[in-house]
């Protein structure tokens, strides 16, 4: 994978600024990538991960195992 996808994935709220750094490549170029990415569909959209335990909310998760013979 592309190292700008994977810091985009690891995390989103990095700015410009601070990816071209990591990439060691201009701010400029980093946005154009961005801009391109998101134009052909590769950028989807950006999510923030959420602490549901903090929410005090019930979840409830299941896992389901089928076996058809």
């Amino acid at each position: 994978m592309e190292p700008l996808l994977k810091l985009l994935r690891e995390n989103a709220t990095l700015r410009p600024n601070q990816l071209a750094a990591l990439l060691n490549t201009s701010e400029t170029e980093v946005l154009n990538k961005i801009k391109a990415y998101e134009a052909d569909r590769t950028l989807l959209g950006y999510r923030a991960i959420i602490n549901e335990e903090k929410l005090s909310l019930e979840v409830v998760r299941a896992a389901i195992e089928v076996k058809i013979t």
